[in-house]
């Protein structure tokens, strides 16, 4: 992750390279999320028997 945000500042300004490392950042956090997602809804339904 930071070795590819270290190529795109070097490649180009600043500026962009920190959009493109917010956007990369949102898109690892949502994906995260939604793979941890069912397992957290499954202990929270199973917890209640």
């Amino acid at each position: 992750m930071w070795q590819m945000h270290y190529i795109i500042r070097v490649k180009f300004n600043q500026s962009y390279a920190d959009e493109v490392f917010k956007i990369y950042e949102r898109v690892a956090i949502l994906v995260f999320y939604l793979y941890n997602l069912p397992h957290y809804l499954f202990n929270f339904f199973r917890i209640p028997k």
